[in-house]
């Protein structure tokens, strides 16, 4: 049982990281590093 608990919550943290990620706006006073340009879309 502990075992299906765990995967449970290791997959939910994937997913859950995954929609804070996507964001659409941009942190306010925050800048690019300059070794990588953004990408296309």
């Amino acid at each position: 049982m502990k075992k299906e608990t765990l995967i449970l919550v290791v997959v939910a943290l994937m997913f859950s990281t995954n929609i804070f990620a996507q964001r659409t706006s941009d942190i306010k006073g925050g800048k690019d590093y300059p070794l990588v340009s953004r990408f296309k879309g």
